[in-house]
Formats: C-alpha cells, sequence, structure tokens
C-alpha cells in the first residue's frame, strides 16, 4: 500500500468514526427530547445532559441551541427549576423534536 493510500484510509476511518459519534449524540438526544416533551422523566436532569451532549458535540445537535442561550438562565450554572421553566422546556423540546427528526432522516 502506497503512502497515499494509508492516507486516505486513515482520513475514512477517522470520518467514520466522527459519523458515528454525530450519530450517537443526535439519537441520544433525541430521546431526551423525546422524553422531555412526553412529561418523561426529570425535565432538570434532562436539560443537563442535554447540555452535555450540546457541549461535547455542538455540530451533531446545533437544534439545541436555544435551550442554552434563555436569557436569565446559565445552563452550566445553577438552575432554578420551576413550574415555569419546566413548561418552557417542555414546549421547546416539542418544537425541536421534529427538526432533529427531519435532519436525522436527510442527513
Amino acid at each position: 500500500m502506497t503512502p497515499t493510500n494509508e492516507v486516505f484510509k486513515k482520513d475514512q476511518e477517522a470520518l467514520k468514526k466522527t459519523l458515528l459519534k454525530s450519530e450517537q449524540t443526535r439519537e441520544r438526544a433525541l430521546a431526551y427530547l423525546k422524553a422531555m416533551s412526553e412529561v418523561k422523566g426529570h425535565i432538570y436532569e434532562s436539560y443537563r445532559a442535554l447540555y452535555r451532549l450540546w457541549r461535547s458535540n455542538n455540530s451533531a445537535v446545533s437544534e439545541l441551541g436555544p435551550f442554552f442561550r434563555i436569557p436569565g438562565v446559565e445552563p452550566d450554572g445553577r438552575l432554578t427549576v420551576d413550574n415555569v421553566f419546566e413548561d418552557f422546556i417542555r414546549a421547546l423540546a416539542t418544537q425541536i423534536v421534529p427538526l432533529m427528526s427531519v435532519k436525522q432522516v436527510n442527513s
């Protein structure tokens, strides 16, 4: 195998790993979003889990950005989780689920 072919093969393997990681991140995010929109699980824990996914691979889950740009909310700081926050997050999750599903199908 020539050096060029070896480099190409390594690049292909790296790309496959990146795509797999992105797909897994999207699947996990979609599962959290569906649970949040269907009133399953705890909003706080799901919100933090989505934030960890977004921080680690935000290019794969760019649709999550609005969760972390809420005025007065610091996603990596203290959160006050009251009924207003829960209702807002649940409604936002409901809006984002179809966006993530469509992108996943069209990717």
